[in-house]
């Protein structure tokens, strides 16, 4: 099983074998013509999210406003990750046990019934450099996530009803400026889960941490006076009672 091809190195040679037969022999030279750009773009494609895309996409500020939110976010990420890479790893090893087990048995085979083993062969090969490339970005992933959580671990946190307000008013707000269409049922259920979280908030006597996460966002505050969270959106201003 050493030359399984880890990673660095595409297992592509074997398309170009097995597309005989399958496709015409011009499609066969190109093929053979594409092996050194499909060999690049099999080591350099990322499999997941890119560290742009976890900071930028993952943990926008309109979904995680906060960074208590995101960090939250950035644990649960960072587990599914971790679960997958073990779910992953038991079942490379179960390959690992299939592929040993053709590979003594071969020798034995003839004929049709040994050309379709070693196809088999040729195959569980392929899984195999395709599982260690997908764990390979799995713990790229668990790594990036780690620094970013370490990042957000320096930082203040406001509490959790603070952060559920500020990303349904935040979330709420963008829909109404950009004129989305939702359902009314999810609308009404937005409306809900904001109030209750303002609600936790006020109870809480978390007003100031609400404003100081939505402070210098002008038009959130005018949303937020229309809405009867706030009473003014002048300096000072305190949550409506």
């Amino acid at each position: 099983m050493d030359d399984i091809q880890i990673i660095d190195a595409a297992p592509v040679q074997q398309a170009v074998e097995l597309a005989q037969g399958l496709v015409t022999d011009e499609d066969v030279v190109r093929l053979t013509d594409s092996l050194a750009v499909i060999a690049d773009a099999y080591r350099n494609d990322v499999m997941f999210h890119t560290e742009t895309q976890m900071r930028v996409s993952v943990l926008n500020d309109t979904r995680h406003p906060t960074d208590a939110s995101k960090l939250a976010q950035a644990y649960r990420e960072c587990a599914v990750h971790a679960t997958e890479l073990f779910e992953l790893a038991c079942e490379y090893h179960k390959k690992l046990i299939d592929l040993e087990e053709e590979e003594d048995n071969i020798e034995w085979r003839d004929g049709f019934d040994r050309r379709r083993h070693e196809v088999e062969i040729t195959r569980l090969k392929f899984h195999l450099s395709q599982m260690s490339k997908t764990a390979h970005h799995r713990i790229r992933e668990i790594n990036t996530w780690r620094q970013i959580i370490q990042e957000l671990q320096e930082k203040p946190m406001v509490d959790e009803a603070v952060s559920m307000a500020v990303r349904f008013c935040k979330e709420i707000h963008a829909m109404e400026v950009m004129g989305a269409a939702f359902p009314p049922a999810d609308a009404r259920n937005l409306y809900g889960l904001l109030h209750h979280a303002i609600k936790q908030v006020r109870e809480q006597g978390l007003d100031q941490e609400f404003m100081a996460q939505i402070n210098g966002d002008a038009q959130l505050i005018d949303w937020c006076v229309r809405q009867g969270i706030l009473v003014d959106t002048r300096p000072g201003t305190e949550v409506k009672e």
